[in-house]
């Protein structure tokens, strides 16, 4: 009966030191997940602060463009002024050759 009891002591010591362990284990696994919620947490407000600034970039970008086809345009139009300008200035020049060749004929 002593040697039972010893053997069921043992047992017990045995057990409760794999208890201690145990919940020591769980303890630590809590943490591990706590921590990893924390980090998942903040993982989602670092994606969403991301997404932000991108949405923020692509707006400004799109005025950039916006401006860029503006420029376009208005360099195009002045471009276009100028090929005039010089359409006209060519046929004043050859009125004033012509006006001049008449005159010279005249004169003669």
């Amino acid at each position: 009966a002593n040697q039972q009891v010893e053997a069921l002591q043992q047992t017990l010591v045995v057990c409760q030191r794999d208890l201690r362990v145990s919940a020591e284990e769980l303890k630590n696994k809590r943490i591990m997940v706590a921590d990893a919620f924390k980090e998942k947490s903040r993982a989602a407000q670092e994606a969403t602060r991301a997404n932000a600034r991108i949405e923020i970039q692509d707006q400004e970008l799109v005025i950039k463009a916006n401006q860029i086809v503006s420029l376009i345009e208005r360099v195009e139009q002045l471009q276009s002024v100028e090929r005039e300008r010089d359409r006209y200035r060519e046929l004043a020049d050859l009125r004033a050759g012509l006006a001049q060749g008449v005159m010279d004929q005249v004169a003669e």
